[in-house]
């Protein structure tokens, strides 16, 4: 598992020295774009109920060997997680994290960005220019719609870092 910040990085990078295409030209760096988007959207998801995060969770400090992330709300339902991490198993030991929350702001207005550019344009029509239907743009365009539509009302406050342990209810 990757930084997602590192992932934030690499993938603005490519979209703004990204140059307009023609219709029939590629964009030499769509499948460096798509790998790195891929991984930017997958270290975002909760390991519990598989969804962009909500009100997310980390390992607190002293246990960061454990680099997965987990919803709140995941941690108050008690969810089983599908991680074989010993840490994951026990979620008193996570905390709100407010950094994770940024970063999710940050891949939300990435998405727009891209939404608003040429680049999601290309995606929608190499999507088209596949046969099954199911091709990777295709998961990839919903991997954006999801940051588009993700947490509209999500507030920058920082709180309180510490998660309810799990026998909190």
């Amino acid at each position: 598992m990757t930084n997602p910040l590192d992932s934030y990085v690499t993938c603005a990078r490519l979209v703004f020295s990204a140059e307009p295409t023609e219709p029939n030209e590629n964009w030499d760096e769509f499948e460096e774009f798509e790998e790195i988007f891929r991984l930017f959207y997958n270290n975002l998801l909760c390991i519990s109920c598989k969804q962009l995060l909500n009100d997310p969770c980390t390992p607190k400090k002293q246990h960061f060997s454990c680099q997965h992330r987990v919803c709140l709300d995941c941690i108050g339902k008690n969810r089983a997680t599908t991680a074989n991490c010993k840490m994951c198993r026990d979620f008193t030991l996570f905390e709100k994290s407010n950094p994770t929350k940024l970063v999710l702001k940050l891949f939300q207005e990435l998405c727009e960005l891209i939404k608003g550019s040429w680049i999601y344009e290309y995606i929608q029509k190499r999507r088209t220019n596949h046969d099954t239907g199911q091709s990777k743009s295709l998961n990839l365009m919903e991997m954006i719609d999801n940051g588009l539509n993700y947490g509209r009302n999500i507030s920058i406050i920082v709180e309180d870092s510490s998660c309810p342990s799990s026998s909190d209810g």
